[in-house]
């Protein structure tokens, strides 16, 4: 019959491209052929303040996939996320720059750079402080 023909030859008669004990080959534990979710957060690197000025300054960083950005600054440390002034774009880059103004000059500002990809992994830097130039 069409099944015992079929197993000699390395099927397993049914109609499927498979052979028995096949399974897909996305790296997970289903046998969907799916891609894996993205679990894995942005990289941020080479964050840095710059071009600063009396009442301004750029806020700078990179991360090793495109994500958003988003920069929390304060006069006080630590920075607090939740009452912190704060600085955003939802545009999907892999280099964040942010202009900071309205700063007072000789004022010492603490900062931390935040970044989430595509699907909502996010990372966020350890915090810097920056120094405002005097008038």
């Amino acid at each position: 019959d069409r099944e015992e023909r079929g197993k000699k030859n390395g099927h397993n008669g049914d109609d499927d491209d498979e052979e028995d004990g096949e399974h897909d080959d996305d790296g997970d534990d289903d046998d969907n052929n799916t891609a894996p979710s993205d679990t894995t957060a942005p990289i941020l690197s080479s964050v840095s303040a710059m071009n600063i000025a009396s009442t301004s300054a750029v806020i700078q960083w990179a991360t090793n996939e495109p994500a958003t950005g988003k920069i929390y600054y304060a006069s006080t440390s630590p920075v607090n996320t939740g009452t912190a002034e704060s600085s955003a774009t939802s545009s999907l880059a892999a280099s964040h720059s942010f202009v900071l103004s309205g700063l007072a000059a000789s004022s010492t500002y603490y900062f931390v750079a935040t970044s989430a990809d595509a699907s909502g992994n996010r990372a966020t830097s350890t915090e810097q402080a920056f120094t405002t130039l005097a008038l």
